[in-house]
This record gives structure tokens, sequence and C-alpha cells, in this order.
């Protein structure tokens, strides 16, 4: 804020002699998104304390969760194909401040290790988005393998402060592949060459169980 005079040639001088006074105001920021509040971002998820049974009121951890402890959104256990359907979830993402922003959305790796895939695909990567207003990104979740997976989701501000949180949300993608399966409770004995048996009692030849 600023005061700056302005003085009329032939005016009245008893009228503000010292010229007449105009403030001048403005204001700046840096731009920025909502990092904080995390029921808004995942709206359409799950919000849990943590991964860890005992900490959350959920005894079941299922699938579209958000773990604060942990930082992590976990797609669930999903069926592994080489032409997967996978699960697509959308991330809500506000701009809180005055002036646009862009942000530039990006999934990576979170290990170089092969004990651990990488099936992430987001979309879009840029957008701008206008004061107080939303966007949604999707990133979706495409095992082919019967494994664990893991990521790293960012949505960076162009020109903000990396350091600051505004500028910068991040957090891991984790999800696991696998297979249909079947689990025989019954017979429960095994014959010599490793398969069930199923024992029958003695019949009356002619008839049949």
């Amino acid at each position: 804020q600023n005061t700056m005079a302005i003085d009329i040639s032939n005016r009245n001088p008893s009228f503000c002699p010292e010229g007449i006074p105009y403030e001048l105001v403005a204001e700046s920021c840096v731009p920025g998104i909502n990092a904080d509040d995390l029921d808004s971002i995942f709206e359409e998820q799950t919000v849990i304390p943590s991964l860890d049974p005992s900490l959350n009121t959920q005894t079941v951890i299922t699938k579209s969760l958000y773990a604060i402890e942990e930082n992590v959104f976990w797609f669930g256990t999903l069926i592994a194909s080489k032409s997967p359907e996978g699960e697509i979830e959308k991330f809500k993402i506000t701009n809180n401040n005055k002036i646009p922003c862009t942000v530039k959305f990006s999934v990576k790796p979170r290990t170089s290790s092969k004990s651990e895939g990488f099936a992430f695909e987001i979309s879009p990567e840029s957008a701008k988005i206008a004061p107080h207003e939303h966007t949604y990104v999707k990133v979706s979740f495409k095992p082919t393998n019967m494994m664990s997976y893991g990521g790293i989701f960012e949505a960076l501000v162009e020109n903000g402060d990396p350091k600051a949180k505004a500028g910068r949300l991040t957090f891991e993608l984790r999800g696991e592949g696998t297979l249909p399966s079947l689990v025989l409770e019954e017979p429960s004995n095994i014959g010599e060459e490793g398969y069930p048996v199923l024992q029958y009692r003695k019949t009356r030849l002619g008839n049949y169980h």
C-alpha cells in the first residue's frame, strides 16, 4: 500500500495544498493448491487413520482408501490380466487462492526393485485451475502380474513454492494383482500323489451316491 499525490494547475490552493492524495493498494500471493483438507481431495474415497487395523475403525482393509499415517492411497487387490480393465480413481485438486494456477500431475515408480511392479497411469498431465475452482485428476491401476505394485503421485504447482505444503501434493500409490482362486476345505485327507481323497461308504451294487 502506498499514497500518490496529484497536483492540478490553477486549482484552489486551499483544497489539499500538498496535492490530492490517492491510495494505491495491491496484493501479491504465491500460487498453491489445497493439500490439507483430505476429505475434499479424496471425496469419492474413504480416509482412514492408518492401514494398521489396530489404529482404525475398519477391521477389513478393502480398496479405495487413503491412510493418513502412511500417506498411502490403497487401490486394493485386482485380477491381473494381460489386457486388464483395471480401476480408475479421481482425486479433487482445488485452487484456494485469488489467482489462477497451473498444476502438473505425474506418477512414477516408488522403487527400482523388481519385486514391486508399476502399473499406474495419470490423466491429464497438467491443468489450469481458476481462482477458488477445482479440477479432477484420474489415476488408473491396471495390474498384469500377481505381485505388489507401488508408485508416487505428485501434483506440482507451476511457479509455486515446492517447499510449502500448498505448492506440492504427493502421496504413495499401492495395489496388488492376483488371480481368482478356490480354497478346498473338505475333504481334508490327502493321498500319496498329493490330491485330496474323497472316501465313499460301502454301497450295494446297482446303487450310487
